[in-house]
């Protein structure tokens, strides 16, 4: 019997999860937030090898967490669409918790600028003309 895309894509994601410890590779700046997701918090982190800030978001290892990386792999080839370079499983613990559980560490690529949210939320108004050309570059 075939697999369904769905488990195609599930198989596609655990051979892409890396097992071995993040902190091999990449340094990363727990303590510097980039962003805060409803699914994640975003932190800097630097490649050890290459010297690239890249940004790590933060996900607890869950159904919705792994669909949500999987969603995004399916359309990273697109130009306007945040790379994943990596993606590491490693029991952790974040700075603001207790005790250490089973994360995914998604390893993105960094967008200067900030958060369109948080520029978007400071403006009080938009022409439609100002607005045609953010949805144009999004």
């Amino acid at each position: 019997m075939e697999n369904s895309d769905g488990d195609e894509e599930e198989d596609e994601l655990k051979e892409a999860i890396r097992t071995d410890e993040i902190n091999d590779f990449y340094s990363i700046s727990w303590d510097l937030e980039l962003g805060k997701g409803h699914s994640g918090i975003v932190r800097q982190c630097v490649n050890k090898e290459t010297g690239e800030v890249c940004a790590l978001k933060c996900l607890p290892d869950c159904a919705a967490s792994r669909l949500e990386i999987r969603l995004q792999m399916r359309v990273s080839s697109c130009p306007n669409v945040v790379r994943i370079y990596d993606v590491f499983k490693n029991t952790i613990r974040l700075p603001s918790e207790s005790e250490p559980r089973d994360m995914l560490l998604v390893v993105l690529e960094m967008m200067p600028g900030g958060e369109l949210f948080e520029r978007i939320s400071k403006r009080r108004r938009f022409t439609e003309r100002e607005a045609a050309l953010v949805t144009k570059q999004i």
